[in-house]
């Protein structure tokens, strides 16, 4: 009883800043993207404390467009998202749990596409842009800070998680590796934000605090968390940071080092080895488990299992050696495969390589400096997305699907402030 009414009192707060603050109730989505975990049943109906907030969120900006009669401004990313529905419920009634595609069809494909048409029809200022990524630093910090108090033993972890060898840090979360999945998107953005820019500029104290703050918690809670896939794909995308950066020689030999220093430790230079042979416990179940989704894709190549099929058809075809089943098969591509068949594939390919195009040309007409650091962070972004993506599934999620979106809005706007030639303060 007391739960209900703090969650009936917590949606009444909301929806009523966003009647009078709509922009900062998307920051307030953004800092509570965890609260997915507060799940209840509406005429048992599953619903989660973040889908709340976002059907709230749509309803009032619908009420104020039709009593403003405002204009919906769709984007070009709009037909994509057409047909990601399209596929979607496709694969709802292609999948051997209904209800539970259902499900996930509402929270990874409807309301991140609801979020992202408030967002590009919001957020209109650079100086709204600056709130967005606020928002993610600060979700950052307290993810991480959990995640870093829980490994000193000062915040309780979660078992077996952290009695484990070596222990592992999971914040408010059910499993270690969703620490680095929504942690390393944002050090990503934040990365760019410090390191992009070919000149020397001054810089608010008080703000490279703040970054370096995101940046080197979010680092130390991926670290305790033991997720290598997103540590894997945070270096890719420093990689690709620092050829924009006036530091790149500074960077790249630092790397250097750093890799030396893993490989002269026997403990990491052991970690590093048992991953590339396969003889890594964690490695061997990856493959094993790819080559039986390889199995179930060459039987359904075109559907896949369908949104929420993995476990129950995957388990007709997987290993013996495989005792354990899992959501997804821990590659991107061969869940979106699996989840969505190849139309989803080739959406997802189609998503990504018009989303690094459009942010590279953004980029070079832009004259923003902050812009520009932010379009890198975001190309960043993708290079994690795909190189994480190899090892996990960055995105099958409730948080971590409304971020990608909110990071695909983030660049629309972007662009079209450079079209309209709106001038920024053309600072950090």
């Amino acid at each position: 009883m007391t739960e209900t009414i703090l969650i009936i009192v917590g949606l009444t707060l909301f929806i009523l800043l966003a009647a009078k603050k709509i922009k900062f109730s998307l920051v307030i989505i953004n800092i509570l993207l965890a609260t997915y975990l507060i799940r209840f049943n509406i005429f048992n109906i599953p619903f989660t404390f973040l889908e709340m907030m976002i059907l709230a969120l749509t309803a009032v900006w619908l009420v104020k467009v039709i009593l403003k009669k405002e204009k919906i401004y769709l984007s070009s990313y709009f037909s994509i998202i057409l047909l990601f529905l399209l596929v979607g419920i496709v694969s709802v009634f292609i999948s051997p749990d209904i209800k539970a595609a259902l499900g996930i069809y509402k929270a990874y494909f409807i309301e991140p596409a609801l979020y992202f048409l408030v967002f590009i029809n919001v957020i209109k200022e650079r100086k709204d842009i600056k709130l967005i990524v606020f928002s993610f630093g600060a979700a950052a910090l307290v993810i991480s800070l959990i995640a870093v108090w829980q490994y000193l033993n000062i915040f309780p972890g979660l078992e077996p998680y952290i009695s484990e060898t070596p222990k592992r840090a999971t914040s408010l979360f059910e499993f270690p590796t969703a620490v680095g999945k929504f942690l390393g998107p944002i050090i990503c953005l934040f990365l760019a934000l410090i390191f992009v820019g070919k000149e020397k500029i001054k810089t608010n104290w008080r703000y490279l605090t703040y970054l370096w703050g995101v940046i080197i918690f979010s680092l130390l809670a991926t670290i305790f968390s033991f997720t290598r896939a997103a540590l894997l794909g945070i270096l890719a995308a420093f990689i690709l940071v620092s050829f924009f950066s006036r530091y790149k020689k500074i960077i790249w030999f630092s790397l250097l080092v750093i890799i030396l220093i893993f490989m002269a430790i026997p403990w990491s230079r052991e970690q590093i080895f048992s991953v590339v042979s396969g003889s890594d416990t964690s490695t061997d179940v990856h493959v094993i488990m790819w080559q039986g989704t390889w199995k179930m894709l060459k039987a359904h190549p075109i559907t896949g299992a369908g949104l929420a099929g993995f476990p129950e058809v995957y388990n007709l075809y997987r290993d013996a050696a495989h005792t354990e089943l899992f959501p997804y098969p821990d590659n991107f591509f061969l869940a979106v495969w699996a989840e969505l068949g190849l139309a989803g594939v080739a959406l997802f390919c189609w998503l990504i390589i018009k989303f690094l195009k459009e942010a590279a040309n953004t980029f070079k007409k832009s004259f923003e400096r902050y812009d520009k650091k932010l379009l890198v962070g975001l190309m960043a972004m993708i290079v994690y997305f795909i190189v994480h993506g190899f090892f996990d599934t960055p995105y099958f999620k409730n948080d971590l699907s409304v971020m990608f979106w909110a990071f695909v809005g983030l660049l629309v706007v972007i662009k079209k402030l450079n079209q309209s030639g709106q001038k920024g303060e053309n600072g950090v």
